[in-house]
């Protein structure tokens, strides 16, 4: 994730100015079969810093 550049998203307008968080996507597996999605399938995360 580290060569990998944040993204911009506002947020919202607030009365002080714009809020606006960084985030990077990445692809995760839950290869628990315990797990709600047992199938194994990648599912999106996403990090806001």
């Amino acid at each position: 994730m580290k060569s990998q550049s944040w993204t911009r998203y506002k947020i919202k307008d607030s009365e002080k100015g714009p809020v606006v968080w960084e985030a990077k996507r990445l692809r995760v597996a839950s290869t628990r079969t315990e797990s709600p999605n047992a199938t194994g399938q990648a599912v999106s995360a996403v990090v806001i810093g």
